[in-house]
This record gives structure tokens, C-alpha cells and sequence, in this order.
């Protein structure tokens, strides 16, 4: 009896005896900006496909449970102001196909440990508290300059058109008599 195998077959066969080890290559890759994060710190993830295929529907896990669906393809999450708590394995899995997404034949990418640590006591703290007392100044002083500015410019103003409204009244020089 003779096995006759088919295209598809025949390439599976051939990516398990000539991928490393035996293995079949890593279709989904979860990419991170970071795998230690500092507390309070933002950790961005990405459902990545093989190729750059597209990933139709990523589902997001933290520990083996579903935390982030998304109904966009290919899309890439963010979590802010990381906690302790989110420290733990992620992975993602996600289609490749819409015939696999009809039969819900999703892919699964490798867990990445993701580690939250507590970030050093800042050295600028007192920068926090200057800066924004800086800018106040700063705008109480040009407020201050502002007005006062623009009391001199109409006060000013208001001499020039005396003087203007003088000379109007007076159009020419009158002598004096006793010759000063």
C-alpha cells in the first residue's frame, strides 16, 4: 500500500524534520517593550504573526486568562501605570485566516514572563515641587509686566493726544511781549 501526500502535508513534514530541534517554527511571537517594568511604568504588547502576516482578533492572557480582546487585526495593547499585581506570564493567540477564525483554530504564542519591581525613591522629588512654583511665578511676573505696561502705554497715549488736541487749539506760536 502506497501514501500519497499532499502539498500541505508534505510542507508540514518538512518544517518538523528541517525546523531546529524538531520543533515547527513560532507562528504567533508576543513582542513587549519590556520584560522587567518599573512600577507605574506603561508596557505595550503585540500580537506578532510570522512573516508579518496579519493577526485576525488577538486575545491577550496574563497567567492563562483572558484579559484583552480585540476586534481590530493586528492591534497593539498598552497597559498603564503597571502595578505588582501585573506581574506574571503573558502570552496571546490569534488567526491567521478567517477559515480558521470561523472554526476557531486559533494559534498560540510562547508565555513571556513580565516582571513589575518597584522603581528607586526619585532624587528629583523636589523638582516637582519647584517647577510648577517656578511657573506661577513666572506668570504672576508677566501678568504683573503686562498690566503695568499697558498702563504707561495708555498714559502715554493719552499725552500725545493732549498735546495734539493743544496744538489744534493753538495752530501758531504766540510771541512773547516782553521779548523772553
Amino acid at each position: 500500500m502506497t501514501a500519497v501526500m499532499d502539498g500541505s502535508a508534505l510542507l508540514w513534514t518538512a518544517l518538523l524534520l528541517f525546523s531546529p530541534d524538531g520543533m515547527l517554527m513560532d507562528w504567533l511571537l508576543l513582542q513587549t517593550s519590556a520584560k522587567v517594568v518599573v512600577e507605574g511604568s506603561s508596557l505595550s504588547l503585540r500580537c506578532h504573526g510570522w512573516k508579518n502576516w496579519t493577526v485576525y482578533s488577538p486575545l491577550y492572557y496574563k497567567d492563562g486568562q483572558p484579559f484583552k480582546y480585540c476586534y481590530e487585526n493586528n492591534v497593539s495593547i498598552t497597559i498603564t501605570s503597571m502595578t505588582a499585581s501585573d506581574s506574571g506570564a503573558y502570552h496571546c493567540t490569534g488567526f491567521f485566516t478567517l477559515k480558521q477564525k470561523k472554526q476557531n483554530e486559533r494559534y498560540v504564542s510562547e508565555s513571556l514572563n513580565i516582571t513589575v519591581i518597584k522603581g528607586p525613591p526619585s532624587m528629583y522629588i523636589w523638582l516637582q515641587l519647584i517647577i510648577p512654583l517656578l511657573v506661577a511665578t513666572l506668570l504672576v511676573v508677566d501678568t504683573t509686566l503686562f498690566v503695568s505696561t499697558d498702563k504707561q502705554f495708555k498714559s502715554l497715549l493719552k499725552m500725545k493726544m493732549t498735546e495734539k488736541s493743544n496744538k489744534l487749539q493753538k495752530p501758531h506760536p504766540v510771541a512773547d511781549p516782553q521779548g523772553n
